[in-house]
């Protein structure tokens, strides 16, 4: 799931979507993002956590530009897997 931040949910409707997320399939949840306030990450990684998701991160960088720095604050919790574990033999 790209962008869980964006969707403009409360806790609430956002735990709802990512259960059904989770329910249809999916097996990963953006929880890293540049720009992203602490408490967004933070919630992102408990989602993944309670749900048992593996944790992505994205840079949201399709070109060059002045509010965005390729992998600027770039990093995920420590009590998350990362998505590419999948991709490991």
């Amino acid at each position: 799931m790209a962008h869980p931040g964006r969707y403009g949910l409360s806790s609430k409707w956002l735990k709802r979507l990512v259960l059904y997320f989770k329910q249809q399939g999916g097996d990963a949840i953006e929880v890293a993002q540049c720009q992203q306030p602490p408490q967004e990450r933070e919630q992102h990684a408990a989602l993944a956590q309670a749900y048992d998701l593996k944790a992505s991160l994205g840079s949201d960088f399709h070109r060059p530009c002045s509010w965005i720095e390729l992998g600027r604050n770039l990093w995920l919790p420590a009590n998350v897997e990362p998505v590419w574990t999948l991709w490991q033999g």
